[in-house]
């Protein structure tokens, strides 16, 4: 013969409180579940809200020696030899020097050869010439 033991169960609401499971009918456990559940997300959303700004105080900006405010940035190793350590200020550096390199690339291969090679003929040969020197058919012209 099983005999079924009553199961005891309680939920502690607050260190005075301590309430018992068994006394509760159906639908007021089934209540109990879901605002139990709301308290967590709202708990939950709080707890998210409060990392994004704890994440958001610790990236504080710092002034540097010049007083600009930059994101603090590690001082980072550079992979290309006889470079110093990229920092901000070396990383702007870097950016603009890029930046002018490509635009005088930009601007001497798009405008100045251009010019030099047909105005004053500077330059290497024309499509044509390469074609007679390579001896190819003239229908590729």
């Amino acid at each position: 013969m099983i005999v079924a033991q009553e199961l005891r169960v309680f939920v502690i609401e607050g260190p005075e409180t301590v309430q018992d499971f068994v006394q509760m009918q159906l639908l007021e456990i089934q209540d109990n579940i879901r605002s139990r559940r709301n308290k967590i997300f709202l708990l939950m959303e709080e707890v998210q809200r409060l990392r994004v700004q704890q994440r958001i105080k610790s990236a504080k900006k710092v002034l540097d020696e010049n007083g600009e405010e930059e994101a603090e940035m590690p001082e980072i190793p550079s992979s290309i030899p006889f470079l110093p350590h990229v920092t901000p200020k070396t990383l702007k550096q870097l950016y603009l020097t890029s930046f002018f390199f490509v635009s005088g690339i930009i601007v001497f291969g798009g405008l100045l050869a251009p010019i030099l090679e047909l105005k004053l003929g500077i330059g290497g040969t024309s499509y044509e010439d390469f074609i007679r020197s390579m001896h190819l058919p003239m229908q590729l012209r």
